[in-house]
């Protein structure tokens, strides 16, 4: 009887141990999961590769959200007033230097031109006609002066009345001055003529600003006004381009004028 006694204490004994770890067990979990959630999550250690040191070339790149400024803007202004016709780019397009931008209405500029052309060729004619007037006079000048000589040799030695002498001396005179007039009259048309040329040269320049060409290699900006006919386009605006800029890159040179974002630039 005793030793059943002792041995159900020995179970109760255990069975009491056995509860009481339970309850401590429980009870660090649940501290543990306290504290965690004071302390916040678990840092997982962050691996580390190892390589050998060495040195070399490394590609410096920056990716950023951001705008892009030019650091060069070229106003690009019409020479010329006239309606513009067509525009020969693309807002953004990167254009070469030479490029045609925009054209204006030709046909007024090819008018004068041919006005100018015209009048040149009518002062020329006469310019020749004067010199050959000139050739004709220096001809006659010369008979009336041989003729003057002759006369005056006769009516010294008496053998012709002085009246005789007198109308070829006249007539001399008279060439003189015709001459004296005809070169006078060459000199007025070629001077004519150089005037003509210079208003040919004009003409045909403003016959070439009808054309506008890009100054740089540049981004074109600014077709907002191009829809201005009949007037005339005020300005454009061109950027140079820098090698180190956004690769939306907009031109210049050109400028142009190379980068690739352009801004407008206030019309000059």
């Amino acid at each position: 009887m005793t030793s059943r006694c002792t041995g159900a204490r020995r179970v109760l004994g255990l069975g009491l141990l056995f509860v009481v770890a339970l309850g401590g067990l429980a009870c660090s979990k649940k501290a543990e999961s306290k504290a965690e959630s004071k302390s916040g999550p678990r840092v997982l250690p962050v691996p580390v590769a190892v390589a050998t040191a060495e040195q070399k070339s490394m590609p410096v790149q920056i990716q950023a959200i951001g705008s892009v400024e030019a650091y060069t803007v070229v106003s690009v202004k019409a020479q010329v007033g006239g309606e513009l016709v067509k525009v020969h780019f693309k807002e953004g397009q990167d254009v070469k230097k030479g490029d045609l931008l925009f054209t204006i209405d030709r046909r007024p500029f090819e008018a004068a031109l041919a006005q100018a052309q015209a009048t040149l060729a009518q002062h020329q004619a006469q310019v020749r006609q004067a010199e050959a007037n000139l050739a004709r006079d220096q001809a006659q000048l010369e008979n009336a002066r041989v003729e003057e000589e002759r006369y005056k040799k006769l009516v010294g030695g008496g053998f012709v009345a002085r009246e005789q002498y007198d109308q070829f001396l006249t007539a001399y005179k008279t060439a003189e001055a015709t001459l004296e007039a005809d070169k006078a009259a060459v000199a007025t048309a070629r001077a004519l003529v150089r005037a003509d040329e210079s208003l040919v040269e004009a003409a045909q320049l403003n016959l070439a600003y009808t054309e506008i060409r890009s100054p740089v290699d540049c981004c074109t900006r600014g077709t907002w006004f191009a829809r201005e006919a009949p007037r005339t386009p005020r300005s454009s605006s061109s950027t140079r381009s820098s090698p180190s800029t956004s690769p939306s890159r907009c031109p210049s040179s050109s400028s142009p004028r190379s980068r690739r974002t352009c801004r407008r630039a206030p019309s000059a």
